[in-house]
């Protein structure tokens, strides 16, 4: 899709791959603490499954204590701080995709708006700023598959 943007117009795919290094670099950056939240999530299920499986394990110990109870507390308090902090990751996610979505969005209508200039200096026809805006979108779908594969 790149080089077609550069056999399609030099000048404006130069605005357009212009904007892509940042939202590469964003995509990154926050994917990579996404990543090391998500393994935050996974760690605190292990240590809750690891709290049932003891108290299962010595059952009988439980049972003589009468610590029933208080297992199925510590159990729940652990399950209830890993789900809420899923749900933290995903109102987080939600949010990166979105704005993801927008920062490409907005680059497209810049191409857009810099392409509407050029057609109207007659630089470029009408039909290849079409195809422009064609390319650009096969690009944008790139990008944003990208910034789901760092999540």
């Amino acid at each position: 899709a790149v080089i077609m943007l550069f056999c399609t117009s030099t000048s404006l795919a130069l605005v357009s791959v212009a904007v892509l290094p940042p939202i590469v670099i964003c995509a990154r950056v926050v994917g990579g603490r996404m990543r090391e939240r998500h393994q935050r999530v996974q760690e605190l299920h292990a240590s809750a499954t690891s709290l049932a499986e003891q108290a299962l394990t010595c059952i009988r110990t439980v049972h003589q204590f009468v610590a029933e109870s208080w297992e199925s507390q510590q159990y729940n308090r652990a399950i209830n701080q890993a789900h809420g902090e899923a749900l933290k990751n995903m109102k987080h996610e939600a949010l990166f995709m979105t704005v993801m979505q927008l920062v490409i969005n907005l680059a497209l209508l810049c191409v857009l708006g810099f392409g509407g200039m050029l057609v109207k200096q007659k630089i470029l026809s009408a039909g290849d700023l079409a195809s422009f805006v064609m390319y650009s979108l096969l690009m944008g779908a790139n990008v944003g598959g990208i910034s789901i594969e760092y999540v």
